[in-house]
């Protein structure tokens, strides 16, 4: 069921309003399914949780967010000896194989899925680790990733969330970037972005807060839950006839 795409270009005004309804007509609600309570932590107490773990947070920090993982690079763009902590059900290195990856490299192609690889790349002294939240343990890790054998596979650690994992890799944080990710996001929790945006302004004072992309991830999109519900129902209809016609078919002679 959470098998759905790692496009971020797609129309968002359509894509959930699909998901939401294909998945009632079967009888899973969405809505129950993405509820909050299920992730590691709250993404309001983020904060709070990771200074309770021993992170510390320059006066100089930067927040920048989009609605795109892709304008990560941007926003770390400017440092050049740093670690980077991603906290992603995705590695974010890519998917392609090393030839694809190449040629994207050499026509600077970044997308949402690679972003991470392309920072490595072109800041030789930076290295990073995913934290992979507990539901998802390994953030689809491929068996033979192409970043395998490089420079690059010796700068990237993959681990899944803890406290102990966050008191390890305790720090000095200078720069945030919240990525809505809204092929991931369900618009019912879109008014979590503005709230961790509006958090972290009011916990952090930060030097800098920016939005990056066309879409503004901070402006919440409309979700349609009557129009869905009616057209789950139409779904839900049309499956028992054909269930039925199927079995008259397989019944007949």
């Amino acid at each position: 069921m959470w098998d759905w795409t790692h496009s971020e270009r797609l129309a968002m005004e359509w894509l959930w309003q699909i998901r939401f309804q294909s998945c009632l007509a079967v009888g899973t609600d969405l809505v129950h399914e993405t509820r909050l309570e299920r992730a590691d932590f709250h993404p309001l107490k983020t904060i709070s949780v990771l200074r309770e773990t021993g992170w510390q947070f320059s006066k100089h920090c930067q927040v920048t967010v989009s609605d795109s993982h892709m304008y990560a690079f941007p926003a770390f763009g400017s440092l050049t000896n740093a670690r980077i902590v991603n906290f992603d059900a995705h590695h974010d290195l890519g998917y392609a194989d090393r030839r694809t990856m190449q040629k994207r490299w050499k026509s600077e192609q970044l997308q949402c899925e690679d972003w991470l690889w392309f920072l490595l790349k072109r800041r030789v002294r930076m290295d990073a680790v995913t934290v992979f939240p507990t539901w998802k343990p390994d953030g689809d890790l491929p068996s033979h990733p192409h970043w395998k054998g490089t420079s690059i596979e010796k700068r990237v650690q993959f681990r899944m969330y803890s406290e102990d994992v966050l008191r390890e890799l305790a720090g000095e944080v200078t720069h945030i970037h919240i990525a809505r990710s809204g092929s991931w996001l369900p618009p019912w929790h879109d008014s979590i972005i503005p709230g961790m945006v509006l958090g972290m302004k009011d916990e952090l004072n930060p030097q800098r807060i920016a939005v990056y992309g066309e879409s503004d991830p901070m402006e919440c999109r409309d979700f349609d839950f009557k129009q869905a519900r009616e057209h789950a129902q139409l779904q839900r209809d049309l499956l028992k006839v054909y269930g039925n016609l199927r079995q008259r078919h397989v019944a007949s002679p």
